[in-house]
């Protein structure tokens, strides 16, 4: 089983909490459908795009896990909107 494939399974559907899955490089391998609701695109429309086009300030690199972080996210209208990760 792929891991996107996994991750749909394992990630609630009615969950309130956007996930979104990038690796090493910074490209999106998965994200859940409050992700699309939140930004604005259609299902699967972010695979293989960079997360910096949904949130440009992200330095993945200079997160540690359980650290909250405010970021600024672009929806797909170009509005910009608060999220908070951790």
């Amino acid at each position: 089983m792929d891991l996107n494939k996994h991750m749909e399974k394992e990630v609630s559907p009615g969950s309130s909490d956007a996930t979104i899955l990038v690796n090493e490089s910074g490209v999106i391998s998965f994200a859940n459908q409050q992700v699309y609701e939140n930004f604005g695109y259609e299902h699967h429309e972010l695979n293989g795009e960079k997360l910096l086009k949904l949130i440009p300030g992200a330095n993945l690199l200079s997160s540690r896990e359980g650290e909250f972080i405010h970021q600024i996210g672009i929806h797909r209208d170009g509005h910009a909107f608060s999220l908070f990760s951790g």
